[in-house]
């Protein structure tokens, strides 16, 4: 029953909340109190102690719903319902907040400009990076959506292709669903660019390895990994950096507030969404390409870490 009380949350809030719970239990241990049950005063007290450490609200929001979680688990009475904890989160929200700063536009013509750039590469980690913006670009899909694409999540048709997304941050009930990207004209296209990237790469379109690796260099010739692994988040976000630093564009990215065709490309904390409507991918924006690794000595270098490492 246990193991089934815990799946009434993902797993990802699950482990956020348990880790958010442990920082309290050493709070209140050190104090000499106790974690669960816990009193409402010993919570209050707590986040009176995040607050003044400075905080941001989000900090503060989920050391309560931790709180709030792990005495749920237990069938115990919520501390945090007590007036004090309400009247603290509230008091976090103005006392700590952060003024947003403005993000820089980037435009859907830079983009396709970028793509045309590697039109006749047949480079892997320039098509891997080109196919992962793209496919993110026109499917609107958030990073984590897309680097868990599977080779076999991927259905070409003579004018669409059709992505399956088993698993998303607004499909809680894990029940699937599948994203339709038409075919472009331009160089920008996600099937061609897709395409190329999978036939360069020898990747099996049946597989249930992931559609997109980090890679290696051996003897010269890059390779992605054998090992079924995904692709990072931070090394991610440098190639994309990298690569938009040769237009003057770096930092946050935030869509361009125009017509329908216009793409979204948006770089936050921990999140990565390009979108492009199915029905008019004619204009599907670009490439992101990294630093490449040199191996003077005939080994193999790992060109997906975020430190350079030669293995021989």
């Amino acid at each position: 029953m246990a193991s089934h009380l815990v799946q009434s949350r993902s797993d990802g809030t699950s482990n956020k909340y348990y880790s958010s719970f442990r920082k309290w239990e050493a709070f209140i241990t050190a104090e000499g109190g106790r974690a669960i049950p816990a009193e409402p005063i010993h919570v209050a007290l707590y986040l009176t102690s995040l607050i003044d450490a400075g905080k941001s609200p989000s900090v503060v929001q989920s050391a309560m719903y931790a709180i709030k979680w792990a005495h749920g688990m237990r069938g115990l009475e919520d501390p945090t319902t007590n007036n004090f904890v309400l009247n603290l989160i509230e008091a976090a929200k103005r006392k700590n907040y952060k003024k947003v700063s403005k993000k820089d536009i980037l435009s859907n013509e830079q983009l396709v400009r970028l793509c045309d750039n590697h039109s006749d590469t047949h480079d892997i980690l320039v098509l891997r990076d080109l196919a992962f913006i793209v496919l993110c670009f026109s499917g609107f899909f958030r990073f984590d959506e897309a680097r868990s694409l599977k080779c076999n999540d991927i259905t070409f048709h003579d004018n669409y292709m059709s992505v399956y997304v088993s698993k998303s941050k607004t499909d809680q009930f894990r029940k699937g669903d599948e994203v339709v990207i038409s075919k472009g004209l331009t160089n920008a296209c996600p099937m061609r660019i897709l395409k190329r990237y999978m036939e360069c790469a020898k990747i099996d379109p049946k597989s249930g390895h992931f559609l997109f690796k980090p890679a290696y260099a051996n003897k010269g010739k890059v390779s992605l990994i054998h090992k079924n692994k995904s692709m990072s988040y931070t090394r991610t976000r440098e190639l994309v950096l990298s690569h938009l630093s040769v237009i003057g564009r770096q930092d946050h990215l935030v869509p361009e507030s125009s017509s329908s065709s216009h793409t979204v490309c948006r770089v936050q904390s921990r999140r990565l969404s390009l979108a492009v409507p199915s029905y008019q991918s004619n204009q599907c924006p670009a490439s992101l390409t990294g630093h490449r690794g040199t191996n003077q000595g005939g080994g193999t270098t790992y060109l997906d870490q975020s430190t350079n490492s030669t293995r021989a």
